[in-house]
């Protein structure tokens, strides 16, 4: 059929087929009786790739099957033969449980014999407090973060702002988006 269609094409710009072209076209079609066999060819084909896959179908669900009794025989204890000083299933679960009670409390002893961890909370400052502390310019991040107001940023900006309007305050170099606070010349004599 591709060496009938580009014998058919013409133009060197654009090829194009014309529909003139197309219907000059001789197609051979096989006999009713051979399109009868492909066609039943087929069907057979396809009837055993089902039934190929029903029986794989089938084969994984006895798989899963299998492996979930084999589980169960596990842990139920059965799946290999007892010796006779073997314990079963429920005296060794037992005996589990009672060693795993007794490393419990020993872990509570020894939790009760060693000194307790005190954590200091650090006593939150004011923002005068903590510039008044500083040695020199600290950033605003780490003032507001020390302060009162760590739990309310806008409450921060709120009284660093009066701060800076009373002249208590005083913004010195930034760096980048990262701003340093200090107090200002007449509060540092104070």
């Amino acid at each position: 059929m591709q060496i009938l269609v580009n014998g058919k094409i013409s133009g060197s710009a654009i090829p194009h087929l014309f529909q003139k072209d197309i219907k000059k076209f001789k197609l051979k079609v096989p006999p009713i009786e051979e399109q009868k066999q492909i066609v039943q060819e087929l069907e057979s084909r396809f009837t055993l790739i089902e039934h190929l896959s029903n029986t794989i179908d089938g084969g994984l669900q006895k798989i899963r099957a299998f492996r979930n009794a084999i589980l169960k025989k596990a842990f139920e204890g059965n799946l290999v033969a007892q010796g006779p000083n073997d314990k079963d299933a429920a005296q060794l679960l037992k005996h589990i449980k009672s060693e795993k009670e007794s490393y419990l409390l020993e872990q509570r002893e020894a939790d009760k014999l060693k000194p307790k961890k005190t954590k200091t909370m650090s006593e939150s400052k004011t923002i005068l407090e903590i510039l008044e502390e500083a040695n020199g310019p600290i950033l605003a991040k780490e003032v507001w973060q020390s302060s009162i107001h760590k739990e309310n940023i806008d409450a921060f900006y709120e009284k660093l702002k009066e701060h800076i309007e009373k002249n208590e305050i005083e913004e010195v170099e930034r760096q980048g988006k990262e701003s340093f606070l200090k107090l200002s010349l007449q509060n540092e004599n104070r």
